[in-house]
């Protein structure tokens, strides 16, 4: 994999965000704004699921999330800001218990960090 550098103008960031957003692809926007407000490493952010987010049971948001880093083993906990839950309701009829949040639609997995790594990299191209 390329090596990658941040996008350093704010105006980009969100153009990014919004890319997606505009044109339906909300799992990709769901990615966008989870990276950008929660500061995970890609390997963590597709290892989340809706259980790690979202209780079924009482059909609310969780206000924040615990994971174990897969680089590090150290435990992480971090807030769900009104960002990241404006756009997992976007997604939530998606939802289903232990379904990754950023999942293959064809395999039901996770997407890989390849798949990741274009969907980020082409709107950067696009918008700059």
């Amino acid at each position: 994999m390329k090596l990658t550098q941040p996008i350093r103008d704010r105006d980009h960031v969100y153009a990014l965000a919004a890319y997606y957003l505009q044109r339906g692809q909300i799992r990709n926007h769901v990615l966008i704004v989870v990276s950008l407000y929660t500061a995970l490493r890609i390997s963590d952010i597709l290892r989340l699921t809706w259980d790690d987010v979202y209780k079924f049971k009482t059909q609310l948001f969780l206000n924040g999330a615990a994971i174990t880093e897969k680089k590090t083993k150290k435990p992480k906990i971090f807030a769900l800001n009104q960002e990241i839950v404006s756009a997992l309701n976007h997604f939530i009829s998606e939802a289903t218990p232990g379904a990754y949040l950023i999942e293959n639609k064809r395999t039901g997995k996770a997407i890989d960090r390849t798949q990741a790594y274009r969907i980020i990299e082409l709107p950067v191209k696009l918008l700059a």
